[in-house]
């Protein structure tokens, strides 16, 4: 990169730019003396030994969840709750189950209703979300 001659700038206009540069000055000696801060200490955490590892924690007990144990199976449940009923959404569906007393641990209720709707013979799909039992 070619160094531009400053034989053609005025003598004014470098003054005012020393002038400005030495306005600058203390704000980048702070901000040196924050940097060398910085570095000192990141020198002084390499210095330092690492600490000796601790004997292991025993694992905590993970506590398996007990499956619910109801009466009924959840088709059989969901044959008595759409018993004598037209067509019930999905959400209905859940609700009414619950409702009747069935336990369950499933943090995805829902999901296995649907499933349980969908592959089990009994039921038929009377619209978009909606089931209903077959005659």
């Amino acid at each position: 990169m070619p160094r531009s001659s400053l034989a053609g700038v005025p003598l004014e206009q470098l003054q005012n730019e020393i002038v400005r540069r030495q306005k600058l000055l203390p704000k980048l000696i702070a901000q040196r003396e924050k940097i060398d801060k910085c570095i000192a200490e990141l020198q002084g955490l390499l210095a330092k030994p690492a600490p000796k590892a601790k004997a292991k924690a025993p694992a905590p007990r993970v506590r398996k969840r007990r499956r619910a144990k109801n009466k009924m199976s959840l088709a059989e449940t969901l044959a008595g709750v759409l018993k004598g009923k037209q067509f019930m959404a999905v959400p209905e569906i859940v609700d009414a189950v619950l409702a009747s007393g069935y336990k369950t641990t499933s943090k995805a209720f829902r999901a296995l209703v649907n499933q349980t709707l969908i592959k089990n013979k009994q039921f038929k799909n009377a619209g978009r979300g909606k089931y209903a039992l077959k005659a």
